[in-house]
């Protein structure tokens, strides 16, 4: 999350970490490609909470395990990061509270524990979130009930009584919640709660392995032993039975970052022993990658 006073780390670095280029100015385009650039370059992943690691929020950390280090990160930390690249560059950018939505419980999960980004350009507030597991648009979202279409998918912001509610629909029509939020600016330190909530050992989070990436048009997101393919409108889940599979998995997510693999690996080995094949222990890590961990 960012601190509250204006981030010094360099704004270059981020820029050619997410591959992005382009004109640095407050436009819609600009903010769309940064978006783009930043969703499929930085992967989503809590490897730290199952670590035993309670990471630190301040931009600088941030931007150390985002940047050089070449890590990932929850939304406290990958959207706080856009936030405060966003806030350089010159766009008006507001974060709020989110509730989101337990899929298999079917349930919110009655804590404001997502960070949202809101964007004011131009007279249109825009949606932008590029640190949530599941499939969530990567283009900023106009902040009204109209439907948006992006990779076979529909997206729209519902206005209820007193919440804006994010929904999907894939090629079923069935619109479903992702999370739900105000419209209400939070400072850096509302968030600090939820990274004590959810990031810290007795939580579920420290049981969890979760992390998903941008893969050839789909959208992957690995939870313990489930992956779960968004693709061209249709969402299936299959089992991860065992470790080469998991692997697998895990490399293609963690596409050139495979300190990030040998992490993830690591942990779903401590979840799963009983899945473990007989193939010898974790990979060797060179002193760059035990750098970036």
């Amino acid at each position: 999350m960012a601190s509250s006073t204006e981030a010094t780390w360099p704004l270059d670095a981020y820029l050619d970490r997410i591959g992005y280029r382009g004109p640095r100015e407050p436009t819609l385009s600009a903010l769309q490609d940064i978006c783009r650039a930043h969703a499929e370059s930085v992967p989503f992943e809590t490897l730290d909470a199952p670590e035993g690691v309670v990471p630190s929020l301040d931009q600088e950390s941030v931007f150390t395990k985002v940047v050089p280090r070449r890590g990932g990160g929850a939304c406290l930390e990958v959207n706080a990061l856009l936030a405060a690249a966003l806030r350089r560059i010159g766009f008006a950018v507001d974060t709020v509270l989110g509730e989101a939505w337990r899929v298999l419980e079917r349930r919110y999960t009655g804590l404001l524990d997502h960070m949202v980004l809101l964007v004011r350009l131009d007279g249109t507030t825009w949606v932008v979130d590029v640190g949530f597991a599941t499939l969530t648009p990567v283009l900023p979202v106009p902040l009204d009930s109209q439907p948006w279409r992006e990779r076979g998918w529909w997206f729209r912001m519902r206005p209820t009584d007193d919440l804006i509610v994010a929904e999907r629909a894939g090629t079923d029509g069935v619109w479903r919640p992702l999370y739900r939020f105000r419209d209400d600016p939070q400072p850096a330190e509302a968030f600090e709660d939820i990274r004590d909530h959810y990031l810290r050992r007795s939580t579920r989070m420290s049981r969890t392995l979760m992390c998903a990436r941008w893969s050839a048009g789909r959208r992957l997101t690995l939870i313990n032993d489930r992956l779960v393919t968004a693709d061209r409108g249709v969402e299936s889940v299959m089992p991860v039975g065992d470790e080469a599979q998991a692997a697998a998995v895990l490399a293609e997510i963690f596409r050139d970052h495979e300190h990030l693999v040998v992490r993830a690996l690591r942990v779903w080995r401590r979840l799963f022993p009983d899945q473990m094949d007989p193939i010898g222990p974790t990979p060797a890590v060179s002193s760059n990658e035990e750098r970036n961990q």
